[in-house]
């Protein structure tokens, strides 16, 4: 073979290789940003059923002043279901989605059926234990929550505060049923206190190494000091809450307003992570 024909055939298997390579790149790039949408439609329907749980919860425990904003939140609920049967072909594959779409049924029909607030309650944590299932085996593979040495980078610590919104999540719904009166158990005020001392550390863990990084700082401090301030309150009406013998102390509409402030304030620095991460894989 002479040296011509060498360094065509060479060529050839050169350009396949890099044919191949931007193949690949381009099919990373599409897949990347088809788990951004993915992980964002969960985290609006996420943050709707973690509502509407809370919402569920006050009802039921007989705050009617709440209905209305259950009601509204239920449609949200509904709406988003409707929107992610686009993406039936994707989601389809994840166990814990076909798991968290039969837990929403069921919640409908214990509401319908007038079940226990308790049995209603619960229905909500394992549907969004479920659907936060789903956003990590969506978002890991796809290199949505970028990795360090022994865990996530600051860049990629918008998962864990996604998971932190459950524990503020659940503290709103067992609050709301205990200063509504007719959910002031025992159980229900330990579960509560429990929460209490998971809220008091966790989140500010997170908040604290995500201000602390100098490439971040800038765009998140001041995000990060409201959303400390909104769990402060939070926290203060928790111990009013549990210091009080009946429950009196805080109004349940008061208490499920302040906790949801306090999950908007980790929410916005999840879609502002989010979009950040996102910038790279749109250009």
């Amino acid at each position: 073979m002479n040296l011509g024909l060498i360094a065509v055939v060479s060529l050839i298997f050169l350009g396949m290789y890099y044919q191949a390579r931007r193949r690949k790149r381009a099919e990373y790039v599409r897949g990347r940003a088809k788990a951004f949408e993915l992980v964002k439609l969960l985290r609006r329907l996420l943050e709707h059923t973690q509502r509407h749980r809370g919402l569920c919860f006050g009802v039921m425990s007989g705050e009617s002043i709440l209905d209305g904003e259950r009601w509204a939140s239920e449609q949200q609920v509904l709406a988003i279901l409707t929107e992610a049967q686009e993406f039936e072909a994707s989601l389809k594959w994840y166990d814990s989605w076909q798991q968290a779409a039969h837990e929403w049924d069921e919640i409908q029909r214990s509401q319908a059926e007038k079940a226990p607030a308790e049995t209603v309650l619960v229905l909500h944590h394992q549907m969004i234990g479920h659907l936060l299932d789903v956003v990590r085996a969506i978002a890991i593979p796809h290199d949505l929550v970028p990795l360090g040495a022994l865990s996530a980078t600051p860049a990629g610590s918008w998962l864990e505060l996604l998971e932190h919104t459950e524990l503020v999540g659940k503290a709103r719904a067992i609050g709301t049923g205990i200063a509504a009166h007719r959910q002031n158990t025992s159980s229900q005020r330990h579960e509560l206190a429990r929460l209490r001392q998971l809220l008091s550390k966790q989140p500010y863990e997170c908040l604290a190494q995500l201000d602390g990084d100098p490439e971040l700082r800038p765009l998140v401090n001041q995000a990060v000091m409201e959303t400390e301030r909104r769990l402060d309150l939070l926290l203060d009406l928790i111990d009013k809450l549990l210091a009080a013998a009946a429950g009196k102390s805080v109004h349940s509409a008061v208490y499920f307003r302040t906790a949801t402030q306090a999950i908007n304030g980790l929410l916005g620095l999840v879609d502002l992570l989010l979009d950040r991460l996102e910038l790279p894989s749109q250009a």
